[in-house]
């Protein structure tokens, strides 16, 4: 029974054994299939041989050697399997941590399916910098913000000092402003509501304007010789008129310097004298319908023949009668029965 139990896995045992011995002969002795290429590079600070090639982050060959070629730095590499490198490819360096190794990176736009010739070295490489090199750019950056007066090296902090002091107390408008716009992002169907009706609108009003489009050009055409009439008629009489009101302004300015105060004071009169006759119409009116009766009155007295006006006798004491029929030296009062008597007989 022990036998028996032990031949399975003797079996077992040699199958492991013969797969593993194919695949270091596959690895080693007959490696897969692989295409070389090569990149110029401005440097190659963290790429090594053996240092892994990747095409958008999958690793598909290895650096096989780096060499000096002029003033560029010649990495060629391989690239396992079927996997093309196209005509648009390019080469750069790159870390995924801040250690000093670096791995190359194929890159390609992805537009082109045409493979790279892998007789000419890709030529379009970027590098990026050290962190030597980009730590002593913020020294030098540093630097160039403070600025060469030793006395104004607090220009930055004093600068983002003001700044803060400016903004202080805004946090909650500018958070609520973020607030209102993160709203109207999140609900977008009232603002794309109006403004869809706003352009149903607009589309109405140009379809109304393309059916009357007749009429509105007949209008703007008869409007022409209205305005040519217009300009001719009014407007430039209205200039000629205009040149002509420069001289006669200066004469009505004199005018009213001279006479502008009796003017103003006569103005202010014919108020009072509004008010008297507001007060004295009453009067007026009387006077005005007594007029009819009095020309009747006169009209008929001039119609009607003359009398005799009666004498009265020679008084002993006078002298002798006047053409009035009275006494020379008669007085006032005598005078006055006379004429009184003589408008009574007429």
């Amino acid at each position: 029974m022990s036998r028996h139990k032990r031949a399975p896995r003797l079996i077992i045992g040699a199958v492991v054994v013969t797969a593993l011995v194919v695949a270091g002969y596959f690895a080693i002795v007959r490696p897969p299939p692989h295409t070389g290429y090569c990149a110029l590079m401005p440097d190659t600070i963290g790429v090594f041989v053996g240092s892994p090639v990747t095409m958008r982050g999958v690793p598909v060959g290895t650096v096989e050697s780096i060499s000096q070629h002029g003033t560029a730095a010649k990495v060629d590499f391989i690239v396992v399997g079927d996997r093309p490198v196209y005509a648009d490819a390019g080469a750069t360096t790159l870390t995924n941590s801040l250690t000093f190794a670096r791995q190359l990176a194929i890159v390609d736009t992805g537009t082109i399916t045409e493979p790279w010739d892998n007789t000419v070295c890709l030529s379009k490489t970027v590098t990026p910098k050290s962190m030597s090199d980009t730590l002593n750019a913020f020294a030098q950056l540093s630097e160039q913000l403070l600025g060469p007066d030793p006395a104004q090296s607090d220009a930055l902090a004093r600068g983002l000092g003001a700044v803060d002091a400016a903004t202080a107390g805004t946090g909650p408008v500018i958070n609520e402003i973020v607030l209102k716009l993160g709203s109207a992002v999140a609900n977008p169907d009232a603002g794309i509501a109006r403004l869809t009706a706003l352009l149903d609108a607009v589309s109405a009003i140009s379809g109304k304007i393309t059916s009357h489009w007749g009429d509105v050009k007949t209008m703007v055409t008869m409007m022409a010789p209205l305005l040519q009439q217009s300009a001719e008629e009014i407007i430039a009489p209205g200039i000629v008129i205009m040149r002509q009101l420069r001289s006669v302004l200066p004469i009505l300015e004199d005018l009213a310097d001279t006479f502008g105060g009796s003017i103003l004071a006569g103005l202010n009169d014919t108020d009072r004298l509004l008010n008297l006759l507001r007060t004295g119409v009453g009067a007026l009116v009387q006077l005005m319908s007594s007029v009819p009766v009095l020309v009747q009155t006169f009209q008929s007295v001039a119609a009607t023949e003359p009398k005799p006006i009666a004498t009265q006798p020679v008084s002993p004491t006078c002298a002798g009668p006047s053409q009035w029929g009275v006494c020379a030296g008669a007085g006032p009062a005598e005078l006055l029965s006379v004429l009184l008597s003589g408008i009574g007989a007429r």
